[in-house]
Order: structure tokens, then C-alpha cells, then sequence
């Protein structure tokens, strides 16, 4: 009972943080899917700019919750592209940002997988990763991040200044 109730709080002080960081970006969009998934499925995500939180529950579905938020046009946010390929046995979501050209768009994901579903990839450039309640993490690639929750595979590169 005592960890359930740590892991709400975390999760719960892991979105209030998310909303602390809104003000520096005004404009923002949701993104707000279930998708079912066999026992023993498996889930990657790819992101490029934000947070990824990935926590495990007792349904036999994925949650995807997102927010893009964009820093400085509302045009922005329709540049950016959340794509979820679903299939009975597995669940893939990539975020895809326009070629080369700069867009100030972050994409917060909080996302629920059943507690047996097995997390084979997670990669993001610029953001945060928390993972709980799920077993085994297979593969993460990140950038410039910080990251809670056991891992069996990391590789990780570290840019910039």
C-alpha cells in the first residue's frame, strides 16, 4: 500500500513540475489515447523535446497523455506529430518534428502500461525519463536528461555545452 501511494505522490509531483515549466511556454495542445495490449505486449516511444513518465498499471491497455507546447506560434503545434502504430501485441509512439527547420515545440508524455508489458525501447534528446512499475526495461537511448527507475540497458551520449 505504502508504495503505491509513493509511487502517486512521485507521479503526482512529477506532473506538478510539468505544470511549473508551462509559463515560459503559452501555448499548448493535448493528446489523449487508450490503446489495447495483450499480456505480455510490448511498448516503445520515441520523443525528440520533453519529459517522459511511464508508469505501470493493472489494464490490459496504454494510456498515451500528451501535451506539446509550443514556445512561440500556435501554428507550431500542428508541425509536430504524435504517431501511434498499434497492434494487438504491440504498441509503438514516435513524435516527428518538420526537417530542418527550428521548431519550439516540447512534447510532455505521461504514459500507463500494464504492469507485465515489456518496455523494449525509450528514446528522447532533451528531456526528463521516469519509469516505474514496469518490468524488464529492455533499451533507452537518451540525451541531455535525468533519469529514475532500474534499467537493464542504458546508452546514453551526452552533448552540448
Amino acid at each position: 500500500m505504502f508504495r503505491r501511494n509513493a509511487r502517486a505522490f512521485a507521479l503526482i509531483l512529477f506532473v506538478s513540475s510539468l505544470l511549473i515549466a508551462v509559463p515560459s511556454f503559452a501555448i499548448t495542445k493535448e493528446f489523449n489515447q487508450s490503446y489495447p495490449l495483450q499480456p505480455g505486449g510490448t511498448f516503445e516511444l520515441q520523443n525528440v523535446n520533453g519529459t517522459v513518465a511511464v508508469e505501470g498499471w493493472d489494464r490490459n491497455e496504454i494510456e498515451v497523455r500528451a501535451v506539446k507546447i509550443a514556445k512561440n506560434r500556435e501554428s507550431d503545434l500542428e508541425r509536430v506529430s504524435i504517431d501511434v502504430q498499434a497492434k494487438p501485441g504491440s504498441v509503438s509512439v514516435a513524435t516527428h518534428y518538420p526537417q530542418d527547420e527550428g521548431v519550439e515545440v516540447a512534447v510532455e508524455y505521461v504514459i500507463h502500461v500494464p504492469h507485465g508489458a515489456r518496455v523494449e525501447h525509450i528514446g528522447t534528446v532533451n528531456g526528463g525519463l521516469r519509469i516505474a512499475g514496469v518490468e524488464p526495461l529492455c533499451d533507452l537511448h537518451l540525451l541531455l536528461l535525468r533519469i529514475a527507475g532500474e534499467v537493464q540497458h542504458l546508452h546514453a551520449v551526452a552533448k552540448g555545452g
